[in-house]
């Protein structure tokens, strides 16, 4: 498992590589984070296959990322298109001891991690 970050400008892509055949330029699992002030980093987007653990690594990662630049706040939209898995998407956020709320009605929802 290769785990390698590039950060440019306000922008933070953590990619996950599982070394099961050749590196070709594309990762097997990617999170994309935005730093939208100062004391936050926004998650914009996660690709790749659930239910292997990828996205464990990348969040712990993410999260070493926000301690060591000194920042305290993680955040994160859940939207329409993860609605059709969004039980997962609940249970991995709060495994990782992020608030998750949620609103049924209009199909969105908001992650939050503080450290502590």
């Amino acid at each position: 498992m290769i785990v390698s970050t590039i950060e440019i400008a306000d922008t933070c892509k953590i990619m996950l590589s599982d070394c099961e055949k050749a590196f070709r330029g594309q990762s097997d699992f990617s999170l994309i984070a935005e730093y939208p002030e100062e004391g936050k980093i926004h998650i914009a987007d996660i690709k790749g296959p659930p239910d292997n653990g990828y996205g464990s690594i990348c969040k712990v990662h993410l999260k070493e990322i926000a301690r060591d630049q000194n920042i305290p706040v993680i955040t994160g939209d859940l939207v329409k298109r993860d609605w059709n898995h969004v039980d997962l998407l609940i249970h991995f956020y709060e495994k990782h001891h992020f608030d998750v709320q949620i609103n049924w009605k209009e199909q969105n929802g908001e992650i939050y991690w503080v450290d502590s």
